[in-house]
């Protein structure tokens, strides 16, 4: 009873419930994951793209935690070795001094100790105050005819006009994000552009995710999804079907999604922010592989080279999937309850929500009920039992809340709850596989007559779809 009032008490809004959770401004916050975090279960909202008091109180925490860094500056001699290591120990002014190394694997954010989701994001003003630092112990006149230390304080400047570039091209990128659904983001947040660009990425993915529906639905029910969300709505000042329509007309839109800029963004963001975006393509390319007979655009293989952890997600599910439906999950004799046989594990998950939910031509359950959110919550800790006791453990690290600064328990660090993100709409997929569908109403059980019977590539490894050019 009680982790099912925790789960009530952050009721979520998925894409597909017409419902954001407004953000208290004037709740305590501290760094990026801290504005959002709360104790017990949370289950994080789909929309925070939406929710314009929670992106600014991301904004101020940013702001307040570059203002209160104090960048960490070795010894001259250390700084220099970690941005140009030499080759065969310390370097020397004679001849016979080896030469500099430059770091080929030490990225312009590690030169400047920026980036990360624990400042989420960083712009022009905090390059400036890292060069500036880095600069005074880095610079030539302090260490005589030292060649590595020439070569790092060169690596240093090109680290730092590196990022001005790049935060030029991230508000690009941004731009173009913005115009897919007409939506516009406030002179303030382009400052650190890294988190607003995650946050229009994931509002382009749940419109498209909302105007196709998921799981098994009737295609006469997703006119009500146009309805329902006429422009200008929390999905930007474009109709819904004109984004579905761009997104399924070529591979921008999917390159725009992935691209290295939304890379960057999404490793400078919070992670229950991270792995709802992991989520969300693993259910666009789920989506398009329904849609298209199990084939998936040939611009998914970059996508999920740049975001590995898909496949990751994508791996688990299939080894969920062999125990979850395995004789072997079902519950020994002492655990029987009345009636349920000899069950697996999924069957019992299954029929839980078949008893739960009502059958389309009825109607559909909010995301957010709290029976509902109690048995995703059950089933969620079902999962992470028989993960712990495997070796698929390793993927619901995508899931686990961030370690914040301040605790006396863990040395230097706590953990505010367990889970940073509850996957509930990846969670009612792969259980009600086949005979539920999601639309912006909620979940629902299909009636057998008008399933569709498409089933590729819906859970689990790519095994079961096709690459296309198109």
């Amino acid at each position: 009873a009680v982790k099912h009032a925790q789960l009530r008490a952050v009721a979520p809004a998925h894409p597909m419930s017409g419902s954001s959770a407004s953000a208290d401004a004037s709740a305590p916050v501290d760094i990026a994951d801290e504005v959002v975090a709360s104790k017990g279960t949370r289950v994080s909202s789909e929309l925070w793209f939406s929710d314009v008091a929670l992106r600014k109180e991301l904004l101020r925490a940013s702001e307040r935690a570059h203002g209160e860094q104090r960048i960490f500056v070795g010894a001259p001699a250390e700084e220099v070795q970690r941005i140009c290591p030499t080759m065969g120990g310390s370097s020397s002014s004679s001849s016979t001094a080896p030469a500099p190394v430059r770091s080929g694997g030490l990225r312009a954010l590690a030169v400047l100790r920026l980036g990360g989701s624990r400042f989420a994001g960083f712009g022009e003003a905090d390059v400036s105050y890292t060069y500036r630092q880095l600069a005074r112990v880095l610079h030539p006149d302090k260490h005589g005819d030292d060649p590595s230390a020439a070569a790092a304080f060169r690596r240093l400047s090109e680290a730092a006009d590196e990022l001005r570039r790049e935060l030029a091209e991230l508000r690009i990128a941004l731009a173009a994000l913005c115009e897919v659904t007409s939506c516009r983001v406030p002179t303030e947040m382009l400052e650190r552009p890294q988190v607003p660009l995650l946050a229009e990425a994931t509002r382009v993915a749940c419109v498209v995710l909302a105007a196709t529906g998921e799981g098994e639905v009737p295609r006469g029910l997703l006119s009500k999804t146009y309805a329902l969300f006429k422009p200008p709505s929390i999905f930007g000042k474009k109709r819904v079907e004109d984004v579905l329509t761009a997104w399924e007309s070529g591979k921008e839109v999917l390159e725009q999604l992935t691209s290295e800029h939304v890379r960057l963004a999404y490793d400078c963001s919070p992670q229950r922010f991270r792995a709802q975006f992991l989520c969300l393509l693993n259910r666009l390319m789920q989506s398009q592989a329904k849609q298209n007979e199990g084939c998936i655009s040939e611009g998914w293989r970059t996508a999920l080279s740049r975001f590995p952890e898909v496949s990751l997600w994508r791996d688990f599910l299939a080894c969920l999937k062999t125990w979850a439906w395995d004789p072997a999950s079902a519950p020994t004799t002492g655990q029987k309850s009345p009636g349920e046989g000899s069950k697996t594990w999924g069957e019992r998950r299954k029929c839980e929500l078949v008893e739960l939910l009502p059958v389309h031509t009825h109607g559909a359950m909010p995301l957010d009920d709290s029976k509902l959110q109690g048995i995703i919550l059950d089933t969620w800790q079902d999962i992470g039992a028989w993960a712990a006791q495997t070796d698929s453990s390793r993927a619901l690290g995508l899931f686990t809340a961030d370690m914040l600064p301040g605790s006396e328990t863990t040395g230097s660090w706590r953990i505010d709850d367990q889970w940073a993100y509850v996957p509930i709409v990846d969670i009612l997929l792969f259980v009600g596989e086949g005979i539920l569908g999601i639309t912006t109403q909620g979940a629902f059980i299909v009636d057998s007559s008008a399933r569709s019977g498409t089933q590729m590539g819906v859970n689990g490894n790519l095994s079961g779809i096709q690459w296309t050019s198109a």
